[in-house]
């Protein structure tokens, strides 16, 4: 019995220490910003290797090349976590690494990519229109994503909780006349892990509605499902600042169109 009940105790004190963990200080943060700075350039170097005929498979590979080229290790199964299916179904597929297809122009990929630099974690993306610029209804997309997510990222300030930022989100989305409830919105804290955020939960309650503090470090994520052609996509990692948050990553919002 004690000793269940010592595993007990560890199991739910593991929550708030993860919890505790996604305040950062300075000296993180910094670490923080080079894992993001070389996820980013990796994404931008796959982009420019692509060429008609390219695979997926192909493509991930480029990723792997590119993002240890440039200082960073993958040793998650997938870099790139979204396995991006062809075709008019709407569902969010995980990359298993077994997919293997002709990325055609046109198609949206969507880069949510994980690795790490000095034991922190790099983790996000966005949307690349492959060969192609923005056009109908998946611009109308992005362009409110855009606005959502720097009204987002404006809003990340100590006390705000949860609910409120995600209220502010779909408030955005339903002003350029996209269905708010069709988009997913969801926040983690990251660091030494990509789960920097209370893991358990007691059975039959909600996942808790948290707030915000300062310096804490959480990925945000606004994800517009739809066919290969009409998805998107955008995850910001976000430091939480009294006059609004700060973002990890030097690039903008605005999806990467052509060859980057």
């Amino acid at each position: 019995m004690g000793s269940r009940q010592s595993r007990a105790a560890r199991t739910h004190a593991y929550g708030p220490l993860l919890f505790a963990r996604q305040q950062k200080t300075e000296a993180e943060l910094q670490l923080l910003r080079q894992a993001m700075e070389i996820n980013e350039r990796a994404i931008q170097k796959t982009v420019a290797t692509w060429d008609k005929g390219m695979t997926w498979r192909e493509l991930n590979f480029a990723y792997y090349k590119a993002a240890v080229a440039t200082g960073g290790i993958v040793d998650d199964p997938r870099g790139n976590v979204f396995s991006n299916p062809r075709g008019v179904d709407p569902a969010i597929m995980l990359n298993m690494g077994l997919e293997d297809f002709v990325i055609e122009p046109g198609v949206q990929v969507l880069f949510d990519c994980h690795g790490y630099w000095n034991m922190y974690c790099w983790d996000g993306g966005k949307t690349w229109i492959v060969d192609e610029q923005l056009s109908g209804t998946s611009a109308e997309v992005a362009h409110a994503t855009t606005a959502a997510i720097a009204e987002l990222v404006q809003a990340m300030r100590p006390g705000v909780r949860v609910s409120q930022l995600q209220a502010k989100i779909r408030g955005v989305y339903k002003g350029f006349g996209i269905d708010p409830e069709s988009v997913h919105i969801y926040f983690h804290g990251m660091g030494l892990s990509h789960s920097d955020l209370e893991q358990y939960v007691e059975e039959g309650k909600p996942y808790p509605d948290w707030a915000l503090e300062s310096n804490m470090v959480v990925a945000t994520h606004l994800l517009y499902p739809g066919s290969d052609r009409q998805r998107y996509w955008v995850e910001d990692v976000v430091v939480v600042r009294p006059d609004g948050g700060e973002s990890l990553y030097s690039w903008d919002f605005n999806p990467i169109t052509g060859k980057g």
